[in-house]
């Protein structure tokens, strides 16, 4: 009996640490068309609710999560209350996750626009903290579906971003 539980605990050991997992925060960003409201949606991956993303409401964004990485993904979005029976609104391949890797993934644009789509723009570059803890460090995504380039200033020290065009994120700033 003992040498059956060791062997399981074994094994449970050595599944957790080969799982793969990257770090990933969720940012509603789109509203219905034509409006400044948008919808209360369920955010799926590979047919499972997340419990972070349920009841996920506009202009809201989550923790950072841990989801699978190392293999592709699919992204079903659907309006809340949602079963796994219920169509999406929107389903999204994603290519696998890089393991250890962090992400933030925006949700823009809105269902129905032809001129801004609904999408999930992807940040590969994230990060958690600041890579001196002493400083802040922020990226900007611009998400204004009706708002041409922008340009970020700051009093006192002038422009920090210029000329940001819908759907891109900057660069890290300190």
């Amino acid at each position: 009996m003992k040498r059956i539980v060791t062997t399981v605990l074994m094994l449970a050991c050595a599944l957790f640490a080969t799982a793969q997992t990257a770090r990933v925060q969720v940012i509603h960003n789109s509203p219905f068309l034509s409006t400044s409201t948008g919808p209360v949606v369920d955010v799926y991956v590979n047919d499972q609710l997340l419990p972070a993303l349920t009841g996920f409401q506009y202009r809201t964004a989550t923790p950072f999560v841990d989801v699978a990485a190392g293999a592709d993904l699919t992204i079903d979005v659907r309006l809340s209350p949602s079963t796994l029976a219920d169509a999406p609104v929107a389903s999204f391949p994603i290519s696998a996750l890089a393991d250890g890797g962090t992400y933030v993934v925006t949700a823009t644009g809105a269902v129905g626009s032809l001129d801004t789509p609904f999408d999930l723009a992807i940040n590969a570059a994230a990060k958690e903290a600041a890579s001196d803890p002493g400083m802040v460090e922020f990226a900007v995504y611009h998400g204004s579906t009706d708002a041409p380039a922008v340009d970020v200033d700051a009093r006192t020290v002038g422009n920090l971003i210029e000329n940001l065009a819908y759907g891109e994120y900057s660069d890290y700033l300190a």
